[in-house]
């Protein structure tokens, strides 16, 4: 594959992305009003979301990715990539985390002993008003101290 020059045309990327419905910026579109910081990058904010996003949901190599991206019109390395995902993606699942919506303001917690793998274990859960099961913590001994570590976790 023949490389000359590092950046190409970024409005032709724009209109053939194919994986967020034609337009790049339904990518970028969510991340706007993010604390992701972007300074010193030598590409745009959707090129980059669009290169970590692919990587991080399906299971291609940097080399492939590279290859995608290049059939796309995006000139970019695959050591460029890997600096990328290791930055960005961190930042992406943070500010996922903290965009996403609460379940419900009120939960319950309950107890009960189950067998797994043979073995007896003690089973907290945390369930909210419709029976969804929040998060959950498995011990092999009744805990006092876990019992109230896993219930901090879940408190705002």
């Amino acid at each position: 594959m023949e490389r000359t020059g590092s950046v190409a045309n970024f409005s032709s990327f724009r209109a053939r992305c194919n994986y967020c419905n034609g337009s790049a910026s339904a990518l970028t579109g969510r991340f706007n009003e993010t604390m992701i910081d972007f300074k010193g990058v030598h590409y745009p904010k959707a090129v980059i979301l669009h290169a970590v996003f692919f990587y991080v949901r399906y299971a291609v190599s940097y080399r492939d990715l590279e290859e995608i991206l290049a059939e796309r019109g995006v000139v970019v390395d695959h050591a460029t990539l890997n600096r990328w995902v290791v930055k960005f993606s961190p930042l992406i699942s943070a500010n996922a985390q903290a965009r996403k919506r609460t379940t419900a303001n009120s939960w319950r917690m309950d107890e009960t002993y189950i067998k797994v793998r043979g073995k007896w274990t003690y089973l907290y859960r945390a369930v909210d008003r419709d029976g969804q099961t929040l998060d959950f913590l498995l011990s092999e001994r009744r805990d006092l101290a876990a019992a109230r570590r896993f219930s901090k976790r879940l408190s705002p």
